[in-house]
Protein backbone atom coordinates (compact mmCIF):
# COMPACT_ATOMS: atom_id res chain seq x y z
CA UNK A 1 0.00 0.00 0.00
CA UNK A 2 1.25 3.36 -1.07
CA UNK A 3 -0.41 5.32 1.81
CA UNK A 4 2.20 6.29 4.89
CA UNK A 5 1.34 6.78 8.72
CA UNK A 6 0.66 10.51 8.37
CA UNK A 7 -0.02 12.82 12.05
CA UNK A 8 -0.97 16.16 11.31
CA UNK A 9 -0.99 19.35 13.68
CA UNK A 10 -0.20 17.07 16.50
CA UNK A 11 -2.43 14.61 17.17
CA UNK A 12 -4.26 13.69 14.42
CA UNK A 13 -2.93 10.41 12.13
CA UNK A 14 -3.88 7.58 10.25
CA UNK A 15 -2.52 4.30 9.35
CA UNK A 16 -3.13 1.48 6.74
CA UNK A 17 -1.76 -2.12 7.39
CA UNK A 18 -1.71 -4.43 4.33
CA UNK A 19 -2.40 -8.08 5.80
CA UNK A 20 -2.66 -12.03 3.93
CA UNK A 21 -6.18 -11.35 3.15
CA UNK A 22 -7.00 -7.73 2.81
CA UNK A 23 -5.80 -4.85 5.40
CA UNK A 24 -6.62 -2.78 8.59
CA UNK A 25 -6.93 1.02 8.92
CA UNK A 26 -7.01 3.32 11.54
CA UNK A 27 -8.07 6.95 11.62
CA UNK A 28 -7.23 8.66 15.61
CA UNK A 29 -7.45 12.36 17.15
CA UNK A 30 -5.45 12.37 20.36
CA UNK A 31 -6.85 15.25 23.03
CA UNK A 32 -4.76 18.15 22.74
CA UNK A 33 -2.12 19.15 20.41
CA UNK A 34 1.53 19.08 19.95
CA UNK A 35 4.48 17.14 21.03
CA UNK A 36 2.90 15.13 23.84
CA UNK A 37 -0.37 14.45 21.13
CA UNK A 38 2.05 13.18 19.14
CA UNK A 39 3.63 10.96 21.53
CA UNK A 40 1.12 9.67 22.32
CA UNK A 41 -0.74 9.05 18.40
CA UNK A 42 2.73 7.70 17.58
CA UNK A 43 2.48 4.86 20.58
CA UNK A 44 -1.17 3.93 19.37
CA UNK A 45 -0.23 3.53 15.54
CA UNK A 46 2.81 1.99 16.73
CA UNK A 47 0.40 -0.54 18.96
CA UNK A 48 -2.31 -1.01 16.57
CA UNK A 49 0.13 -2.29 14.07
CA UNK A 50 1.64 -4.77 16.17
CA UNK A 51 -1.99 -6.36 17.44
CA UNK A 52 -3.36 -6.62 13.73
CA UNK A 53 0.11 -8.05 12.07
CA UNK A 54 -0.17 -10.59 15.34
CA UNK A 55 -3.35 -11.68 14.04
CA UNK A 56 -5.50 -9.83 17.10
CA UNK A 57 -9.44 -9.32 16.18
CA UNK A 58 -10.30 -5.83 16.08
CA UNK A 59 -12.17 -5.09 19.65
CA UNK A 60 -9.30 -6.93 21.25
CA UNK A 61 -6.40 -4.84 19.41
CA UNK A 62 -8.45 -1.21 20.65
CA UNK A 63 -9.26 -2.76 24.02
CA UNK A 64 -5.68 -3.47 24.71
CA UNK A 65 -4.91 0.00 23.50
CA UNK A 66 -7.71 1.61 25.76
CA UNK A 67 -6.08 -0.61 29.07
CA UNK A 68 -2.36 0.75 28.07
CA UNK A 69 -3.14 3.80 28.12
CA UNK A 70 -5.32 4.12 31.00
CA UNK A 71 -2.85 2.77 32.89
CA UNK A 72 0.45 4.70 31.29
CA UNK A 73 -1.64 7.92 31.38
CA UNK A 74 -4.73 7.97 33.41
CA UNK A 75 -6.96 10.71 32.87
CA UNK A 76 -4.33 12.50 31.07
CA UNK A 77 -4.68 11.49 27.35
CA UNK A 78 -7.38 10.03 25.61
CA UNK A 79 -8.26 9.61 22.06
CA UNK A 80 -11.25 8.53 19.42
CA UNK A 81 -10.70 6.64 16.58
CA UNK A 82 -11.96 4.43 13.92
CA UNK A 83 -10.23 1.39 12.99
CA UNK A 84 -11.49 -1.39 10.83
CA UNK A 85 -10.32 -4.63 9.49
CA UNK A 86 -11.27 -5.18 5.46
CA UNK A 87 -11.33 -9.01 4.62
CA UNK A 88 -10.93 -10.33 1.22
CA UNK A 89 -13.54 -13.65 0.76
CA UNK A 90 -15.10 -14.27 4.05
CA UNK A 91 -17.65 -16.82 3.75
CA UNK A 92 -20.30 -15.15 5.38
CA UNK A 93 -20.37 -11.93 3.56
CA UNK A 94 -19.33 -9.65 6.12
CA UNK A 95 -15.85 -7.82 4.69
CA UNK A 96 -15.46 -4.84 7.15
CA UNK A 97 -15.57 -4.63 10.95
CA UNK A 98 -15.22 -1.69 12.28
CA UNK A 99 -14.89 -0.23 16.07
CA UNK A 100 -15.60 3.25 16.70
CA UNK A 101 -13.98 4.71 19.80
CA UNK A 102 -15.56 8.07 20.10
CA UNK A 103 -15.03 9.27 16.91
CA UNK A 104 -16.49 10.99 14.05
CA UNK A 105 -19.32 8.25 12.51
CA UNK A 106 -17.85 6.69 9.75
CA UNK A 107 -19.82 6.67 6.28
CA UNK A 108 -20.70 4.37 4.04
CA UNK A 109 -21.00 5.09 0.58
CA UNK A 110 -23.49 2.93 -1.75
CA UNK A 111 -22.58 2.07 -5.49
CA UNK A 112 -25.55 4.21 -6.16
CA UNK A 113 -24.47 7.17 -3.83
CA UNK A 114 -26.78 6.86 -1.31
CA UNK A 115 -24.73 7.87 2.29
CA UNK A 116 -25.27 5.56 5.14
CA UNK A 117 -24.07 7.05 8.60
CA UNK A 118 -22.62 4.20 11.34
CA UNK A 119 -24.13 5.64 14.30
CA UNK A 120 -22.91 2.67 16.69
CA UNK A 121 -19.59 2.94 18.80
CA UNK A 122 -17.78 2.68 21.61
CA UNK A 123 -16.57 5.42 24.49
CA UNK A 124 -13.11 7.16 23.12
CA UNK A 125 -10.10 4.79 24.02
CA UNK A 126 -8.22 5.42 27.20
CA UNK A 127 -11.02 7.48 29.37
CA UNK A 128 -12.28 4.24 31.39
CA UNK A 129 -10.81 1.02 32.40
CA UNK A 130 -13.18 -0.66 31.99
CA UNK A 131 -14.57 0.14 28.46
CA UNK A 132 -15.74 -2.39 26.15
CA UNK A 133 -15.07 -2.33 22.70
CA UNK A 134 -17.10 -4.17 19.94
CA UNK A 135 -16.73 -4.72 16.08
CA UNK A 136 -19.40 -3.43 14.38
CA UNK A 137 -19.50 -5.51 11.03
CA UNK A 138 -20.38 -3.77 7.63
CA UNK A 139 -21.19 -5.74 4.27
CA UNK A 140 -20.08 -4.13 1.34
CA UNK A 141 -21.53 -4.13 -2.49
CA UNK A 142 -19.42 -3.94 -5.37
CA UNK A 143 -18.97 0.14 -5.64
CA UNK A 144 -19.47 0.75 -2.49
CA UNK A 145 -17.14 2.76 -0.07
CA UNK A 146 -16.02 2.87 3.13
CA UNK A 147 -14.89 7.03 4.80
CA UNK A 148 -13.04 6.95 7.88
CA UNK A 149 -12.15 11.29 8.62
CA UNK A 150 -11.81 13.14 11.53
CA UNK A 151 -13.57 16.35 12.24
CA UNK A 152 -10.98 18.25 10.70
CA UNK A 153 -12.91 17.80 7.65
CA UNK A 154 -16.24 19.21 8.89
CA UNK A 155 -15.11 21.46 10.92
CA UNK A 156 -12.66 23.31 8.49
CA UNK A 157 -13.85 27.07 7.64
CA UNK A 158 -14.14 28.78 4.80
CA UNK A 159 -13.01 32.54 4.20
CA UNK A 160 -16.43 33.70 6.01
CA UNK A 161 -15.94 31.53 8.74
CA UNK A 162 -18.85 29.34 7.58
CA UNK A 163 -17.53 25.26 8.77
CA UNK A 164 -17.61 22.63 6.01
CA UNK A 165 -20.17 20.49 7.98
CA UNK A 166 -21.65 17.13 7.43
CA UNK A 167 -24.22 17.72 5.82
CA UNK A 168 -21.93 19.26 2.67
CA UNK A 169 -19.51 16.19 3.28
CA UNK A 170 -22.52 13.52 2.26
CA UNK A 171 -23.59 16.18 -0.54
CA UNK A 172 -20.09 16.07 -2.20
CA UNK A 173 -19.28 11.97 -1.31
CA UNK A 174 -22.28 11.28 -2.75
CA UNK A 175 -22.26 12.60 -6.34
Amino acid sequence: FPYPTLFRSGGDFYDVIPMNNGFAAIVGDVCGKGIPAALLGSMVQGMFHAQMTSGAALADAIKSLNTFICKRAPGEKYLTLAALRYYEGRPDGIQVELVNGGHVSPLVVRADGKVETITDGDPPVGLFDFAQFHAIPVKLEIGDRILLLTDGITEAEDVQGIPFGTAQLERYIGE
